[in-house]
């Protein structure tokens, strides 16, 4: 007991660690901080931010990251990055399983991050074809790593795609898809408890035509499991359908229904969630000529797949809007409808994509809708593919996704209407001066080590709170300024030893500094 109480201890305090170090959350400021911007977390042009999940005021996402070998080689790598309520990286670290686990492959299990990835044999040619469950704490170190060894269900030509993981209150479930010795493809949910494998994974085959199968997976308001397929090809009329499947969590079928027939392919990023009045929310097509023109629609079922309503946006041949892409739809606090994803629009000399956020209530009626993009320094807006959002702690909405060709992970967050920095209009073009000006800012300290008198030096002007922790995070001194770029700091009657100065701007963006004291 003495030792699990011991343990205890060093976890909070290495939280604490993490947030002195470099986040300093501050608990004066209760109102939404609302930014857009784009994060070099890995220092790669192909880096791809592609999962998002939220605990207090800690953000972390999961991103693909390419990795360097010792023999020259670069194969895709997963990476991880914690950061805090401002989108400021706290940590970042890669870990060499070959692939992240697409979209919806990391949550929060407690104080705990869980992340779910994949490596297959027939793609990467590394012989293998796994699935990963990783278990690290909020400094990043590594609590368990589970490889599921799935050559015996698949075979040692076969394929295994990890599609994401779901967090219960006691279990873990990683799902995706799987090839099985016939060619088929099936879907597979794998359960994991903290300390091990549960049980053998759980495989569903296709009755008829093929799979392209459990692109997502959730739980039902009587704990039991609901899952959505794509199924291609069903006879007769080669049509596609998207399928859901409730089972119990040993894996029995309940019931399962096809959502409507379609001509062409859905999105792959097929999302499903269970609204608060217990009914089916899942993203559809609409049916056109032609998938450059293809755009979204929502579609709400009950439990055996009656129509409720739909919300269709309509093509851009009509709408001159430009085509609309949903990746995730989650529900709020509220039980609200919250979605991500982009819109592609003619502007600034070329096609571009803004980033896209709506609200809607259970009924299907839109709340609001925004598009959001960067005006960059040259005068051209960029391409912003929003893959996950979440709802933090004070009700303002995040959300993450890539930037192609860029290797930056962008992260917008508004508050619950959608309005960022102020602006709520239905197309919010965010300045890159702007961004400057309200938003960043970079600190010197000199001379470090210091002896006596040292010099903070702020790189425009500052308007904020200034705050100086001893080695001990015990905070030793506390001043409001307004409007300057240099601050003298007299250590004379200080111990010698390590210090943290954290600066803190008045919209909430923050910078933290080393300091040696001789």
């Amino acid at each position: 007991m003495v030792l699990e109480e011991q343990k205890k201890s060093v976890f909070y305090k290495k939280i604490l660690l993490v947030y002195l170090l470099v986040g300093f959350i501050s608990s004066s400021s209760l109102s939404a901080q609302t930014y857009f911007k784009s994060l070099d977390i890995f220092e790669n042009q192909l880096s791809s931010g592609f999962s998002l999940d939220v605990k207090d005021e800690m953000i972390v996402i999961s991103t693909k990251t390419p990795c360097i070998y010792s023999d020259g080689d670069t194969l895709t790598c997963l990476g991880v990055s914690l950061h805090d309520e401002y989108g400021n990286i706290i940590w970042g670290k890669t870990f060499e399983w070959i692939t992240s686990g697409n979209s919806r492959s990391i949550n929060f299990l407690g104080d705990s991050i869980v992340v779910s990835g994949h490596d297959s044999a027939e793609y990467f040619f590394q012989g293998e074809n796994n699935v990963h469950a990783l278990i690290l704490d909020v400094v990043g170190d590594s609590l368990n790593h589970f490889k599921l060894e799935l050559d015996e269900f698949v075979g040692s030509n076969g394929r295994v795609f990890n599609n994401g993981n779901l967090v219960t209150d006691d279990e873990i479930y990683i799902f995706g898809s799987t090839k099985l010795p016939s060619d088929t493809i099936a879907g597979i949910i794998q359960s994991v408890e903290f300390s091990g494998l549960a049980e053998e994974p759980l495989i569903y085959k296709p009755i008829n035509g093929e799979m392209r199968p459990m692109w997502d997976l959730t739980q039902d308001t009587d704990s039991t499991l609901v899952f959505i397929d794509f199924v291609d090809r069903i006879s007769p009329g080669n049509k596609s359908n998207m399928r859901i499947t409730r089972v119990t969590k040993d894996g029995e079928i309940i019931n399962r229904f096809f959502g409507p027939e379609r001509q062409i392919g859905p999105n792959l990023q097929a999302n499903l969630v269970v609204l608060d009045n217990g009914n089916y929310l899942y993203i559809y097509n609409i049916e056109l000529a032609a998938a450059s023109s293809r755009t979204e629609e929502l579609i709400c079922t009950d439990k055996l797949g009656e129509i409720i309503w739909t919300y269709a946006y309509p093509s851009e041949v009509t709408s001159g809007n430009g085509p609309i892409f949903i990746n995730e739809i989650i529900v709020a606090e509220n039980g609200d409808i919250i979605g991500c994803g982009h819109r592609y629009v003619e502007g600034f000399g070329g096609r571009i994509q803004d980033a896209y956020l709506f609200r809607m209530n259970p009924e299907g009626d839109m709340l609001w809708e925004k598009y959001y993009n960067i005006e960059e320094s040259d005068g051209l807006g960029r391409a912003y593919l929003m893959r996950e959002v979440k709802e933090m702690y004070d009700g303002s909405i995040v959300a993450i996704g890539s930037k192609p060709g860029t290797g930056l992970v962008p992260i917008l967050r508004v508050d619950a209407g959608g309005c960022l920095q102020g602006n709520c209009d239905e197309s919010i073009l965010v300045n890159t001066i702007d961004l400057n000006t309200f938003n960043s800012f970079d600190i010197k300290f000199y001379p470090n080590p210091v002896l006596q008198i040292g010099t903070l030096n702020f790189s425009r002007m500052f308007f904020g709170k200034i705050k100086l922790y001893n080695n001990q995070f015990q905070l030793i001194y506390t001043r409001n300024v307004d409007g300057i770029k240099d601050l003298s700091f007299d250590f004379s009657t200080l111990s010698k030893g390590m210090y943290y100065i954290q600066s803190i701007s008045n919209n909430g963006y923050q910078k933290s500094i080393k300091i040696i004291v001789i």
